[in-house]
C-alpha cells in the first residue's frame, strides 16, 4: 500500500496489535463492535468514531490521542 494513507493512524493501531500479538478481529470482538469498522479503517474508508477510539485506546493501554490524524485542508 502507498504511504499515502488517508488515516495515518491505522499504521499505530496496527504496530500495536502487532507488538501485542492481537488481531484486530479480536480487538473489535472482545470490544463488542463490528470488525468491519476496522477494516474500513485500515482501508482509508472510514476511521471510528471518537468513543469507538477511546475504546481501542483503552483496551491497549495507550493514551487515545496516539490516534489523532492530522487534518488535512
Amino acid at each position: 500500500m502507498s504511504d499515502e494513507r488517508k488515516y495515518k493512524s491505522y499504521l499505530v493501531f496496527e504496530r500495536l496489535i502487532t507488538e501485542r500479538n492481537i488481531t484486530s478481529y479480536r480487538v473489535a470482538k472482545d470490544l463488542g463492535f463490528s470488525p468491519m469498522i476496522l477494516s474500513d479503517w485500515k482501508n482509508d474508508k472510514s476511521k471510528p468514531k471518537f468513543d469507538r477510539l477511546l475504546k481501542i485506546a483503552e483496551y491497549l493501554g495507550v493514551d487515545v490521542s496516539l490516534f489523532a490524524d492530522e487534518s488535512v485542508a
